[in-house]
Order: C-alpha cells, then structure tokens, then sequence
C-alpha cells in the first residue's frame, strides 16, 4: 500500500518561482484537426465563454465526431486532446448541464466497443489519476454512475465501479469532510471537527515516502504564504495517514513547530474509506462548519485560494 500511494509527481519549485501566479488550463495549445469537435472548441479556447454559449459548445460538442469509424490507431493523440478540451469545457457550463454532456459523449461511444474502452480509459486517466492536472472527482463520479447504469458493462465490473464511486464520492467539496481522530507527539488526542481555525489545511503524508520528503521545502513555503495572511486564520494540520509511528515521531522535526502533526493510529482512514488518498502528499482545504473547499488538488489551486484570504 505504501509503495503505491507514494508515487504523486509534484513540480512544486517551477511555481514557486512565481507564487502568485497562479496557472490557468487555457494554456492548452490549440491546434487544427480535422474532427469536427476540435473545429467546435477551438473558437472558444482562449476567450471567455459565456454559460449560454458554454451549454449550446457542450451540447453540439461531438456532433459530426464519428464514433463508430474513428481511427484511433492512428488518431490517439487528437483525439486524446479532444477529450481534454471537453473536461476543460465542462468548467465553463452549469452543474446541471455536466451529467447530460458527459452522458451525451458516452452514449455515442457506446455503440464502437474499442471506442468505449478508449474514452473510459481516458476518462479515468484525465479525472482520476492522481498525476493529472485536470483530475475532478466530482466529475469522475458521473462517469462511473454512467458506468453503473450502462448495459455495455458487466456485472463483474459495476461491482468493481459501485465500490469505487463510494469512495470517490466521500468529501466531495460542499460535503462535511469526514471526522478522523488523530494523536500528537505530546500524547494529545484530537480530531479533524475540532481543530480551531477558519481555515484548515489537511496534508495528508506517508514518513517514509521519499516524494513528501523531497517537497517538504515547498510546504514549508506554504507555510510562509499562510503567515502573511491577516484574518484568514489558517490552521496546517499535517497527518500521518500511514507508517509506523516511529517513523512519524522522528519525521516531525522537520515540520514547523506551530503545525498541527497528527498520526492517524491503524491506518483507520484508508482502512474505513474516509478519505481517498490516491497518493501521498494529499491536500485539502477545510472550510466553516468543517465543509470542504477544496478536494485532493494540486498545490496551485491551495495556494491562489489562500492568497485571496489576504
């Protein structure tokens, strides 16, 4: 289990050479392609879309896309890009409008089994994989009720999909973020509910994960970034959410003293499915009322977040 989560790549000191800038998904390149959908996204790319504009984009975006004949063989990487374009597409459209895009596009994969297999896999690899910028649970979990509900999959596999939209769904942002109780190194038991400050950012780690060691400067340069804000009162509470608590004690003296270090005992939260940590380091921002603001998100994303609390 530990070899596995700790695989995360962060390109942490690129940012911070320029900590308050904070980098957008437009800078996607947009190439010409002959895919009809490509042709539909492209007008839209680097301007403001409005959300009616973004809803009639969405709807019309695969038409003239053909399913059943693509050469993906050939055309993996266009249409890889396409699939990108789309997820980067559904942040400029209401909720209500994401399920029936996401649908849509599925609906008409469906019918060409390779074509099925493929934007599923690039579904998952774009929304789920923790190395992807793009990765949005709360967009994953459409896909995989759509799985749920599809008769071009097995039983074998809802099973396998059911059990994975439990977990995706815990702590989405707006939820209260699951409880979890914690010990300090003076022998204090806390939990998450109960940490004081308006703000709590929760870094989920693994002592022995060579990838945490290796970033633990540039958490230290969040921590500067949290010191400068003036009402924001954000909390850092660092968690051992795997390990051995040896490991853990000794791991503590590199964090700053005013930190908040936890260690989750038996490894009740990935044991009990609390949280989905993908990979070590895993953040998120809590809000008032232990609401979440912000799920499993690259350091980007914290970092603009709390600049604005300024």
């Amino acid at each position: 289990m530990r070899t596995s989560l700790c695989n995360r790549r962060m390109y942490w000191p690129k940012f911070f050479l320029a900590i308050g800038f904070i980098g957008g998904l437009s800078l996607l390149s947009c190439d010409n392609h002959s895919f009809n959908g490509r042709k539909a996204m492209s007008q839209h790319t680097n301007t403001d879309v409005s959300r009616e504009e973004g809803e009639s984009v969405a709807a019309r975006f695969w038409n003239g896309f053909d399913f059943e004949h693509v050469d993906l063989k050939n055309n993996e990487e266009e249409v890889t890009e396409l699939i990108v374009d789309f997820i980067i597409l559904l942040d400029d459209i209401p909720l209500e409008e994401v399920t029936p895009a996401i649908y849509g596009m599925l609906d008409q994969a469906k019918n060409n089994p390779l074509a099925f297999k493929f934007f599923v896999e690039k579904l998952y690899d774009r929304l789920y994989d923790p190395n992807s910028i793009l990765r949005n649970d709360f967009y994953y979990s459409k896909v995989l009720n759509y799985l749920i509900s599809s008769d071009k999959v097995d039983e074998t596999d809802k099973v396998k999909y059911r059990t994975h939209l439990t977990l995706v769904r815990q702590n989405l942002p707006g939820a209260v973020a699951n409880n979890f109780n914690f010990q300090q190194s003076t022998g204090e038991q806390g939990d998450l509910h109960n940490v004081k400050g308006a703000y709590k950012l929760v870094v989920f780690y693994d002592p022995s994960c060579n990838v945490c060691k290796a970033q633990m400067i540039d958490l230290k340069a969040i921590d500067n970034l949290v010191q400068r804000t003036k009402e924001s009162k954000v909390t850092m509470l660092t968690v051992c959410a795997v390990g051995e608590k040896e490991d853990w004690l000794e791991y503590e003296a590199e964090l700053p003293p005013d930190w908040i270090n936890g260690y989750n005992s038996e490894e009740e939260i990935i044991r009990k499915g609390l949280y989905d940590l993908k990979a070590f380091p895993t953040f998120y921002l809590i809000g008032e009322n232990n609401r979440v603001l912000l799920k499993d998100v690259n350091v980007e994303r914290i970092v603009g977040y709390i600049s604005s609390l300024t």
